[in-house]
Parts: C-alpha cells; structure tokens; sequence
C-alpha cells in the first residue's frame, strides 16, 4: 500500500475493504466502531479527571488486586470503543510490530465476526509508540492482504491521520 494519494475523501479499495484516508476533524462517514490505542493496563482510554469513584473503597481495592493487564497485540472489544492494546508501558520499547500486526489481524477478524461494516483506525503505534507511520501502513497493508484470503465482510476503514501525514 502506497501513501493514500488525492484529495478530501478519496475511496481506495482493497478486496471487500475501502480505505478512506482523513483527519479527525472531517470524518468521509459516521463509523459503527471506534478503534483507539491501548496499554496493556489500559491507562491510555482512561479518563482524565481525578473525580472520587462512586465505588465504595474496599470495592475498588479489590478490583484493583484483581485486575490483570491485556495482552500486548489483543483487541479489547466493548460497544463503539475497541481498544488495540498495541502498548506495554513496562517494556522497552513500548510498542512493537508484532503487537501491532497481531492487533490488526484481531481487529479485522473481530470486526467480520461481528459484522461490523465501519470502523474508525488511527495507525496503530504511531501516536504513543515511536513506529513511523510508513511502517504502521505497510502493517496494516500486510493485515488487510491476509484478511483477503479469508474473504471478510465488506467494511469501510476511515483511516484517522494526523494533519502532519495526510
């Protein structure tokens, strides 16, 4: 896969996926699903305010004793938000290639099982991560090649790109 060339909202197809590359401010359709980087603990998607939990305190410490990181290359799939834990903020580097190829994969065979027909995808690793974003598109290019032999579902992909890469 070549940089998406052209302009606004320009379609490029690959096998029953289109790719539609565009900023997060002007989005080419309203997507069913929303895929954002995660950590393995998933401190990126958590909120920003320090607001006191409304859980009683033993609760909370318990869920906190209990809870287990994700897998580094898993997809954490909920509602509208999946979370592609592509991070692991306690290994150098925190992110690498694999757990983002193996993020990717997951993704488009969740999103087939689940017949999800729109997805919303910054390029993975890139944002936290220090992967340059030509690797994270050959990445996805890899995914999507792969996920063509397993015929999925027809889906449209918004890629999500920074203003600097569009």
């Amino acid at each position: 896969m070549r940089v998406i060339s052209g302009g606004r909202h320009r379609a490029h197809r690959f096998g029953s996926v289109t790719i539609v590359a565009g900023t997060h401010g002007d989005p080419p359709f309203q997507p069913e699903v929303e895929v954002l980087e995660e950590d393995t603990w998933r401190l990126l998607s958590a909120p920003a305010d320090a607001s006191p939990a409304a859980e009683h305190p033993v609760r909370l410490m318990t869920a906190l004793i209990d809870d287990r990181p994700a897998r580094p290359g898993s997809v954490l799939a909920d509602g509208r938000r999946w979370l592609a834990v592509v991070y692991d903020l306690d290994q150098d580097p925190v992110c690498r290639e694999e757990w983002v190829s193996q993020a990717l994969d997951e993704l488009l065979r969740t999103a087939d099982r689940r017949r999800c027909r729109s997805l919303a995808l910054p390029l993975l690793g890139v944002t936290h991560g220090g992967l340059h974003w030509k690797r994270s598109l050959a990445l996805l290019d890899g995914a999507l090649r792969q996920a063509a032999t397993a015929a999925p579902s027809p889906m449209r992909i918004w890629l999500q790109l920074p203003d600097e890469h569009r």
